[in-house]
């Protein structure tokens, strides 16, 4: 390549951070790395990379934190985000705060060179500069049910209620367009992916005991519909 890139690597397994950094060094890259989020904001204003391969789930700070900040004041310089095949991801949120690109552990050599050359020759494609303001909280029903964004927090009729992590991707996915009718498999491939086993809880129990976390009669809601034989949705 004409120009070296600098690519910094953020990840608190060191074998792995190790490996990542030895695949990108024999494809010509200059590396950078970091073994958490704190080290990985430092070494990027320091150094300013081209790149930017961060894990999700590190200490101190995690790769959204650290990709929310860098988006603060920078809405180019790409960024792939690595999750493990079990971590919860909302690709949904990561996009929002300027990831540019997933990719999921174990990956292959080629996999992820290819990701990497995608993302530097887009430029950094997602831009808060070249994108609308990020929205941070969505205000339905009059205000009576309330999802902060940032804070992946819920309000019913101004009291915080405590969800678990998929019930607030399936509460967030539905609150995306009020009144548009989600099926069963849309939901599970959105909320859980190609990882989704209907032989598990299905997406119904979610359902039953979302509704019994945010409306105050379950069995006859006014938040979270049913449109009998077709989905789900929020709203008539």
């Amino acid at each position: 390549m004409e120009k070296q890139a600098r690519v910094l690597v953020a990840d608190d397994d060191r074998s792995l951070r190790q490996a990542v950094a030895a695949i990108l060094e024999r494809a010509g890259y200059e590396v950078l790395c970091a073994e958490d989020g704190e080290e990985a904001l430092r070494t990027y204003e320091a150094q300013q990379p081209d790149a930017i391969i961060l894990d999700i789930m590190m200490p101190r700070l995690d790769g959204f934190q650290v990709c929310e900040r860098i988006r603060q004041g920078d809405p180019a310089t790409p960024i792939l985000v690595l999750s493990a095949k079990g971590d919860f991801v909302d690709k949904r949120l990561g996009f929002s705060f300027g990831v540019n690109d997933y990719l999921t552990k174990p990956f292959s050599e080629a996999e992820l060179l290819m990701r990497l050359k995608n993302i530097l020759a887009a430029g950094g494609a997602v831009s808060r500069a070249a994108s609308p303001k990020r929205e941070s909280v969505r205000s339905l029903f009059g205000g009576d049910l309330q999802i902060d964004l940032q804070r992946c927090e819920v309000k019913v009729e101004g009291s915080a209620v405590a969800l678990t992590i998929k019930e607030y991707q399936i509460l967030t996915l539905l609150s995306e367009q009020p009144g548009k009718v989600y099926s069963r498999d849309e939901i599970s491939c959105q909320v859980w992916g190609p990882e989704y086993d209907p032989q598990t809880v299905g997406v119904p129990v979610h359902i039953r005991h979302l509704r019994e976390k945010i409306e105050r009669g379950p069995s006859n809601p006014r938040f979270l519909q049913t449109a009998w034989r077709f989905g789900y949705r929020l709203g008539d």
